[in-house]
């Protein structure tokens, strides 16, 4: 079977559009588990990030104290709808986003449910593609007290920070017989 020109080049742009896609993955757990060196891992060292009220580069983004504060409890995105356009080795993406999370307040923990979007300039320097420009929209924000007790989570495995969630433990994802 020969492959011809035009799907090489289809099948060129579905591996970048994934190593794009991957990088967008990892800034998700890297944010949801504190995790600062995968959170730097996705930026460009000169790479801006517009993410209201947070304006600075990348790295001083992945630093931000606020992000590793114990009143931050539990953070969740979930990434969907994503477009990616390639040139050469920049490339524009917009993803939605769904974001849930639990902050202590003096009060009592406070629910935050935010949507929006990740508009993103990726470049690709030495092979690898990271963010170089981000903006954050607010498609909207909803905050509410929580009422009651948790949840018994029962036997369900309970998120961490870095390195004590389960994901950083692959040595733990054995059938019980092989422990």
């Amino acid at each position: 079977m020969e492959i011809d020109e035009k799907l090489l080049g289809e099948m060129y742009d579905l591996v970048q559009k994934e190593a794009i896609r991957s990088v967008l993955m990892r800034y998700a757990r890297g944010v949801d588990r504190c995790d600062r060196e995968l959170i730097r891992s996705v930026y460009h060292e000169d790479a801006w990030d517009d993410h209201v009220p947070f304006k600075g580069t990348g790295f001083d983004f992945a630093d931000s104290p606020y992000r590793y504060s114990d009143a931050n409890r539990i953070g969740h995105h979930a990434i969907s709808t994503n477009i990616i356009e390639l040139d050469g080795d920049v490339a524009y993406s917009e993803s939605f986003y769904i974001f849930h999370g639990i902050r202590a307040e003096p009060d009592g923990d406070i629910a935050v449910e935010t949507t929006g979007r990740y508009v993103d300039r990726f470049e690709k320097h030495d092979g690898e593609w990271k963010i170089a420009y981000r903006t954050t929209t607010l498609d909207w924000c909803r905050e509410y007290p929580l009422i009651g007790e948790w949840k018994d989570a029962g036997a369900y495995v309970r998120p961490r920070r870095y390195p004590d969630d389960i994901c950083y433990q692959p040595e733990q994802l054995v059938r019980p017989n092989e422990r």
